[in-house]
C-alpha cells in the first residue's frame, strides 16, 4: 500500500506502473491476497476506539486513494476493497471517509450498497466534514450521478456558512458538482463566485475552467470571474511566476473557455523551446490541443517542436491524450506524417489498456487527422467487436460517426455495432440519434431494423431536435430513401417552426432532400424560400447548386430566389468546384431560366478548368447550354477536345444527351460525333447484357442518338438499320420481362367521369398487332408528357385494353404506349404501341421523320403564295438557316363576311419532324398563328375568333407508318363536325378557293398532302 501511495503522490500514471509488470503485479497480488480470503487490509493492526484512525482504515483508505490517483481498475481487488469499504463505513474518520468517497467516484465504482453505506456516513457526519471533505463528499455524488444518495441542500447549506475556509480549488468543485447534479441556486452561486475571486490567484487552470463552467450551467453571468482570472495569470505571466507546465496548462483553460490570449501563446513559446524536456507527455498534448484552438497564427516552429517531442514520447500518453493530440495535430497541420504515425503507433501498442471512451476518442481522431493506418484501424475494430457489450450508446454513435468520416466500410464491425444500437435506442440523447442517422447514410448503410428503430426514434426526439439535426436527418432519409411519411412530415413540420434559426447550409441540405424524396415545397413550407433569399449571402459554392438543383428537380420556379441564386453564384463563381458549375447550369436550363450573364460567366469558368471536367459535368453542362439554345462557340469548342479523352468513362445516358446536345449547338465536329455514335451503342449493348440498365433507359439513349444523329446529318442507312434492329431487340426484351406475373403495378389512373366527357370519345380507326392508331377528339389529354385540363386518353386506352391484353397502356413511365402528342384543342390521329417492340419501332419512326403527319390548319391572314414560309423556321430559337418545321400549301384564302378586313387561310402541311412548339411558333413568328389558339394568339384576336370558330382550328387528318415486319400503313380522318361548322361561317376569296373549301365542308375523306394542288393566285388576279 505503501508503495502504491509513494507511486500515487509522485504522480506516475498507470500506464508507467504497468510498465513495471513484475512488480506491479507482484503487489497486485500481495494486496488482493487477505481479500480473497475474506481478512481485511491491516487486520492485525488494532483500532484505537470507535471512530478512531485504526491502521486497518487507514490502509483501506490509502489503498483505494492510491489506486484511484493511479487509475488502476483491478477489478479483483476492487470488489474485496468495495465489500471491506461496506463493512467499515462506520470506522472511518472524517477523512478517511472523505478520501474513499472520492476514490471510488474517481474509480466509478457504482455499487449501490457502498453509496448507501459512505452516503449515510457523510450526512450523519456532515458537520463534523472539513469545507475539503464536503467538496469530495459533493463531488463523488456528482460524478457517479448519485442523486439519492448525498442531500446536496445540506452540503449547500452547510457550506454556506464556511464558504471562507474552502480552498480554492474545493470552490470549484462543490460548484461543479451541483451544476451536475442541477441543485444550488443563483444566490449560492454568486457567493461562491465572489469568494473565489478573492482567491483568484490561487486558483489552478482546471479550477477556472470548472468553476466558470458551473456558473453558467446556473445561467450567472461568468464573464468577470473569466476576465479577473485571465488578468490574474497574465499579470504572473509578465512577472515570470509561472512555470512552463503551468503555462501550458492555463493556455487550455483558456482554450476551453474561448478566451483568446495572444500575451500567454507569446509567453508559451518564450519558453518552450528551451523547456520543452520539462512538459510531461500529457501536458504537451493539451498544450498542442489548445494551441489548435487558436484563431490568431501560431508559430510553425513551436508546433513542430512540441510535436517532434510529442511523437518521441508518444508512448506515455493514455488514449483521452492521444486522441486529443492527434485532433490538434489535423487541425494545425503542416506536420510531418511521421509524427502522427508515432502517436498511431503508441495507439496500437497499448489499444488493449484503454478504456471503451479511449477507444472511442482515437477514432475520432484518427478520422479528423485524416491518417490512413490499416493496421491501427484493424486494431480498433478488433477491440470494438471484442468489447461491443462495454461501449456506452454515445461511444458506439461515436465510432459509426468515426466510420462513417474516414468512409470506412468494415461490414462485422457495423452489423455489431447496429445490434448493439437498436437493442439501446430508446435510451439514446437526441443529438446521438441525428448523428447515428448521418453517418448510417454516409456509409449507405442499409438495414431494415436499424432503419426503423431510428426511424422510431427520430419521431420521438423531434421536439428535441434542433436545425442541424433536423436537417442531419432528413438528409439521411434522402440518402437512403426512406420515404416514412410520419417522419418526414415531423421533420418539415419541426424545421418550419425553428426556419429563422436555420443556417444557409441546413436550408440546402433540407430543400435538397425534400427534391431527392421526391416531394415538393408546399403552400406551408414557403418559408424556405423566404429564408433562403434572406440568408442567400452565407450560401456557399456547394450550397447554392444544390438549391438550384433541388427546385429544377422539383419543377418548381420561384423567380425571386434563382434571381438571387443567380446573382450569389456570379459573385462565388471562382470558388465553384467543376460540378458545381454543371449542376447549376443543370437547373437553370431545367427551369428554362435564361440568365444570360450568368450562363454566360458558368461556361467561361468552365472552359477555363475543362480538364477537371467528369464525364457528368461534361454531359449536364452541354445539355443545359442546349436545353435553352444558347450557343457557346468556345465551350462547344473546349468540350470537343475534351469529351474523345473521357468517352469510356460515360454512362449511355451520358453519351447520348452529349450527343443530342452537340447537335442541338449546330455541331459540325463528325469524328467526335462518330466516336459518340460508336461508343454510345457499345455501352448500351454492353448494359443491356449484365443488366446493369433498365431496359426503357437503354431504349431512351437509343432513341437520344438517333434524333442528334439525324439532326446532324450522319444517320446513314445503314446506322439507322443497325439502332431500329437494336431498338426492336430492346423491345422484344421488355415484352417478355412485362408477361412475367411479378412486373410492377400498374399506374393507377381515374376513370372519366360522365360529367368529365367532352362530347365526342376516342375511336380505334386502324389497329395492327402491335401497334393501334386512335382518333383523338377535341377536349382530350394525350397525357404522355405533362398534365393539362382534359379527360385523360390513358384512361380511355385502359378501359380498351385490359393489362393482360396491353400491359403497356397501363404504365405512366412508357407514356401509356402513346407516341406523339396533340394538344387538348386540337383533334386528330395518334399512333399507339400495344408492345413495346411496336413501341419503340414508332419512337424511332417519329426520330427520324419516317411517320408522315399530315395536319390540316386555319391561320390568321392570308399566306403569300411565294413560298416563303416554307424555306426557313421562323420558331422560336431557330438558327439562321434551319429548315422550316413543315411544308405547307395553301389550300384557299378566306375571310368573315360581317368583318371582311379579318382575312384567314386554310392550309394542309405536312410534318418531318420538329421540336415541341415549333410548329405553333413557326406560324406565329411568320406572322400567321393559328385561329383561336389561346397560347400564341394575341388575346383580343383569340376572343374575337372564339365568337365563330369552336376551338383551336388544327386537325391530324392522315398518318403513314411502318409496322415491326417494316409493313407500310396509313389512315385518314375526314374534318370533325365542329369544325366544319366554323368554317361554313368564312367565306372563300375567289372562286379558286372556293373550289378547295368545298371538299372540307362536305367532309370528304381527305387525301395525302402531296396530292393537294395549291392557289395559283387565281383569285388575287379576279
Amino acid at each position: 500500500a505503501a508503495v502504491f501511495a509513494r507511486s500515487a503522490e509522485r504522480g506516475l500514471s498507470s500506464q508507467a506502473m504497468q510498465r513495471q509488470d513484475s512488480p506491479t503485479e507482484g503487489l497486485l497480488r500481495t494486496l488482493r491476497r487477505p481479500l480473497m480470503r475474506g481478512q481485511r487490509l491491516g487486520a492485525a493492526g488494532e483500532r484505537s476506539g470507535a471512530g478512531g484512525s485504526g491502521e486497518g482504515c487507514r490502509t483501506l483508505a490509502n489503498v483505494i486513494w492510491s489506486l484511484a490517483r493511479l487509475a488502476v481498475a483491478d477489478a479483483p481487488l476492487l470488489d474485496g476493497l468495495t465489500a471491506e469499504a461496506i463493512d467499515r463505513a462506520g470506522e472511518l474518520t472524517c477523512q478517511e471517509l472523505s478520501s474513499a468517497t472520492w476514490a471510488f467516484a474517481r474509480l466509478e465504482v457504482a455499487s449501490p450498497k457502498l453509496s448507501e453505506a459512505l452516503s449515510s456516513q457523510v450526512l450523519s457526519r456532515i458537520s463534523e466534514l472539513s469545507p475539503s471533505g464536503l467538496a469530495s463528499a459533493a463531488w463523488s455524488a456528482a460524478k457517479l450521478q448519485d442523486h439519492g444518495g448525498i442531500a446536496f441542500d445540506d452540503v449547500v447549506a452547510r457550506s454556506r456558512a464556511t464558504l471562507r475556509d474552502f480552498p480554492p480549488r474545493d470552490l470549484a468543485g462543490i460548484a461543479w458538482a451541483a451544476a451536475s447534479m442541477r441543485v444550488g441556486d443563483e444566490a449560492w452561486l454568486r457567493e461562491v463566485e465572489v469568494e473565489a475571486m478573492g482567491k483568484v490567484s490561487e486558483l489552478g487552470s482546471m479550477d477556472v475552467v470548472n468553476l466558470a463552467w458551473a456558473l453558467a450551467e446556473h445561467g450567472v453571468d461568468s464573464g468577470p470571474f473569466v476576465a479577473k482570472a485571465s488578468e490574474e495569470v497574465l499579470r504572473s505571466v509578465a512577472c515570470g511566476q509561472l512555470a512552463s507546465q503551468d503555462l501550458g496548462r492555463w493556455l487550455w483553460a483558456f482554450a476551453k473557455l474561448n478566451v483568446e490570449s495572444s500575451e500567454l501563446v507569446d509567453a508559451v513559446a518564450r519558453q518552450v523551446e528551451d523547456k520543452v524536456g520539462s512538459f510531461t507527455a500529457q501536458d504537451l498534448s493539451g498544450l498542442l490541443w489548445a494551441l489548435s484552438r487558436q484563431t490568431h497564427s501560431i508559430d510553425d516552429a513551436l508546433v513542430r517542436t512540441l510535436a517532434s517531442e510529442l511523437g518521441q514520447r508518444a508512448g506515455e500518453l493514455g488514449g483521452q491524450q492521444l486522441a486529443m493530440a492527434t485532433a490538434a495535430l489535423s487541425r494545425l497541420g503542416g506536420l510531418e506524417a511521421s509524427v502522427l504515425q508515432a502517436l498511431a503507433s503508441a495507439a496500437r501498442s497499448n489499444l488493449q489498456h484503454f478504456d471503451p471512451g479511449d477507444v472511442a476518442a482515437v477514432v475520432w481522431s484518427v478520422a479528423q487527422s485524416g491518417l490512413e493506418d490499416v493496421p491501427l484501424m484493424e486494431a480498433i475494430s478488433s477491440q470494438v467487436m471484442r468489447r461491443i457489450n462495454s461501449f456506452s450508446l454515445h461511444e458506439l454513435t461515436s465510432l459509426t460517426s468515426a466510420y462513417a468520416s474516414m468512409a470506412m466500410q468494415d461490414h462485422n464491425v457495423l452489423q455489431s455495432i447496429a445490434r448493439a444500437l437498436c437493442d439501446g435506442m430508446p435510451q439514446m440523447a437526441a443529438q446521438d440519434v441525428s448523428k447515428l442517422s448521418w453517418a448510417c447514410s454516409k456509409l449507405m448503410y442499409v438495414d431494415s431494423e436499424l432503419t426503423d428503430t431510428l426511424t422510431k426514434a427520430c419521431i420521438e426526439h423531434m421536439h428535441e431536435f434542433q436545425p442541424a439535426n433536423l436537417a442531419n436527418v432528413i438528409w439521411s432519409c434522402a440518402k437512403l430513401s426512406n420515404k416514412s411519411e410520419a417522419l418526414i412530415d415531423g421533420l418539415c413540420g419541426r424545421s418550419m417552426g425553428l426556419i429563422e434559426e436555420f443556417n444557409a447550409q441546413n436550408l440546402a441540405n433540407t430543400i435538397w432532400s425534400i427534391a431527392t424524396l421526391g416531394f415538393t415545397i408546399t403552400d406551408k413550407m414557403e418559408a424556405f424560400i423566404e429564408q433562403s433569399v434572406l440568408k442567400i449571402s452565407e450560401f456557399g459554392p456547394q450550397s447554392l447548386a444544390n438549391t438550384s438543383w433541388a427546385f429544377a428537380k422539383m419543377e418548381q420556379k420561384f423567380d425571386e430566389l434563382m434571381a438571387a441564386i443567380s446573382g450569389e453564384a456570379q459573385l462565388k463563381v471562382d470558388e465553384f468546384e467543376t460540378q458545381n458549375l454543371s449542376n447549376t447550369a443543370w437547373a437553370f436550363a431545367k427551369l428554362q431560366l435564361e440568365e444570360k450573364e450568368l450562363m454566360a460567366t458558368l461556361a467561361e469558368h468552365t472552359v477555363r478548368r475543362i480538364h477537371e471536367c467528369s464525364c457528368r459535368d461534361l454531359a449536364s453542362t452541354s445539355w443545359a447550354f442546349a436545353r435553352i439554345h444558347m450557343p457557346s462557340a468556345e465551350l462547344l469548342v473546349a468540350m470537343s477536345k475534351v469529351v474523345p479523352e473521357h468517352l469510356f468513362e460515360f454512362e449511355a445516358k451520358g453519351l447520348s444527351n452529349t450527343a443530342w446536345a452537340f447537335a442541338t449547338l449546330g455541331s459540325k465536329d463528325v469524328p467526335l460525333m462518330s466516336a459518340l455514335a460508336g461508343q454510345t451503342m457499345k455501352k448500351i449493348r454492353y448494359c443491356w447484357s449484365n443488366g446493369s440498365a433498365k431496359i426503357e433507359d437503354l431504349a431512351t439513349d437509343l432513341n437520344g442518338l438517333t434524333w442528334a444523329l439525324d439532326h446532324c446529318g450522319l444517320l446513314s442507312p445503314e446506322l439507322s438499320s443497325e439502332i431500329l434492329a437494336l431498338m426492336r431487340s430492346l423491345g422484344r426484351a421488355k415484352d417478355v420481362e412485362m408477361a412475367s406475373s411479378d412486373r410492377p403495378p400498374p399506374t393507377v389512373i381515374e376513370k372519366i367521369a360522365p360529367e368529365d366527357h367532352p362530347g365526342d370519345a376516342p375511336l380505334l380507326r386502324y389497329e395492327l398487332p402491335e401497334m393501334v392508331c386512335v382518333h383523338k377528339p377535341a377536349g382530350w389529354e394525350v397525357d404522355n408528357q405533362d398534365a393539362g385540363g382534359g379527360p385523360w386518353m390513358s384512361a380511355w386506352l385502359m378501359e380498351q385494353y385490359t393489362i393482360e391484353q396491353v400491359p403497356i397502356c397501363h404504365y405512366e413511365e412508357h407514356q401509356f404506349g402513346m407516341v406523339q402528342r396533340l394538344d387538348i384543342p386540337s383533334s386528330g390521329l395518334v399512333l399507339v404501341g400495344k408492345t413495346w417492340e411496336g413501341f419503340y419501332t414508332l419512337k424511332w419512326q417519329l426520330q427520324t421523320g419516317n411517320i408522315t403527319r399530315d395536319s390540316i390548319l386555319l391561320v390568321h391572314k392570308w399566306v403569300d403564295l411565294d413560298g416563303r414560309v416554307n424555306r426557313q423556321s421562323f420558331a422560336d430559337r431557330a438558327s439562321e438557316g434551319d429548315a422550316a418545321p413543315a411544308q405547307l400549301t395553301v389550300l384557299a384564302h378566306l375571310l368573315r363576311a360581317d368583318e371582311e378586313e379579318n382575312q384567314f387561310s386554310l392550309v394542309v402541311m405536312r410534318v418531318r419532324k420538329s421540336r415541341r412548339g415549333d410548329l405553333r411558333t413557326h406560324f406565329e413568328g411568320a406572322g400567321h398563328p393559328t385561329v383561336a389558339d389561346g397560347k400564341y394568339c394575341e388575346r383580343e384576336a383569340y376572343l374575337r375568333d372564339r365568337e365563330w370558330c369552336a376551338r383551336k382550328f388544327m386537325h391530324c387528318f392522315r398518318l403513314k407508318w411502318l409496322d415491326t415486319k417494316d409493313g407500310i400503313h396509313s389512315c385518314c380522318e375526314a374534318l370533325p363536325h365542329d369544325l366544319r361548322e366554323s368554317l361554313a361561317r368564312l367565306k372563300p376569296r375567289g372562286a379558286e378557293s372556293a373550289r378547295s373549301l368545298a371538299d372540307w365542308l362536305e367532309g370528304r375523306p381527305p387525301r395525302p398532302w402531296h396530292e393537294y394542288i395549291g392557289l395559283t393566285g387565281a383569285d388575287e388576279r379576279s
